[in-house]
């Protein structure tokens, strides 16, 4: 507007309030809201949330520590005997033996001379019944017994009888001996062989030492194992006692926003409007003046102008 000012602003304000039906509601909503907030809000779990430790898992434990401190017997054993064959023990215990039995012919038949001595009595009863009564009666029959031919028959049978029974020895004593150490040979290598066998068994048993060790820690897993099942059953009922107990605590405002779904609604509000205000001083100066002239004359006309002037 030409020759106008703004002198002020006009302030208006329109208030909305929710449907009346849905006020109480409202107001019970809001309450048990702040009735909420006041109180601090969901506590924590006060319980332990943690399953203690089975007794199992304890011994487990235990022993598992112990066993790792003191190590396995058998493995000890294992490397013993390892170190002992590298070192040259653990040879043949029967070497010695089978050595000395080959340098003395496993030694003499103790039976012998039994047997030479029976084979040559039979030997010398033979020339004694009948080898010498034979010569004699020949020399007899021919009339030259106790003749030098007769001596030398018996000198020849004589030596036959000497001959027989050195035969006979050695067919005995030869025959015992060879016998004697091949079965002492024999034996020999049996001990030795069995020697190495003894040997051959300490390795394979050195072998399975490290095996036969680490089971002791199977029974060991075994015996935790039966432990953390105890202990995830435990911790089970710990999870089920905390989710009824969060449940319980979020409870009433789980509560408190299903209700507050059922009840949305325009929750009213309010609005407010300002209009700015203008005013024209040239209009009030010739109402004033008008007014002024109307009641009061000329000089009345320039007062009301002035008041109008001033009044813009």
């Amino acid at each position: 507007m030409t020759g106008s000012k703004q002198t002020g602003v006009n302030t208006s304000t329109q208030n909305a309030e929710p449907w009346g039906p849905q006020q109480d509601y409202l107001k019970n909503i809001f309450g048990q809201a702040q009735d909420l907030y006041s109180s601090g809000g969901a506590q924590y779990y006060p319980g332990q949330q943690t399953a203690p430790l089975a007794p199992e898992t304890e011994q487990a434990w235990a022993m598992q520590g112990q066993r790792a401190q003191d190590g396995s017997p058998l493995v000890g054993a294992a490397k013993d005997s390892i170190l002992g064959t590298l070192g040259g023990g653990n040879t043949n215990p029967y070497l010695d033996s089978l050595k000395a039995a080959a340098q003395n012919g496993g030694g003499a038949n103790p039976y012998a001379d039994q047997a030479y001595n029976s084979a040559a009595d039979a030997v010398t009863r033979t020339f004694n019944d009948k080898v010498v009564p034979g010569v004699a009666g020949h020399f007899l029959s021919t009339g030259r017994f106790g003749s030098g031919a007769m001596n030398n028959g018996l000198v020849d049978a004589t030596n036959d009888l000497t001959k027989n029974l050195s035969a006979t020895a050695a067919n005995i004593y030869g025959t015992s001996f060879e016998n004697q150490a091949s079965r002492a040979a024999q034996a020999q290598q049996a001990l030795a062989g069995y020697g190495d066998n003894q040997v051959n068994r300490q390795f394979s048993a050195a072998q399975f030492a490290p095996q036969l060790a680490a089971n002791d820690y199977n029974d060991i897993a075994a015996l935790g194992a039966v432990g953390t099942a105890r202990q995830g059953y435990g911790q089970q009922q710990i999870n089920e006692n905390m989710n009824r107990f969060n449940f319980q605590q979020q409870q009433p405002a789980n509560n408190l926003a299903q209700f507050l779904q059922f009840i949305q609604g325009n929750y009213g509000g309010t609005q407010t409007s300002a209009q700015p205000v203008y005013s024209n001083p040239a209009a009030g100066a010739l109402g004033g003046a008008l007014v002024g002239g109307q009641f009061l004359g000329p000089w009345g006309a320039i007062g009301g102008a002035g008041l109008g002037l001033l009044g813009a």
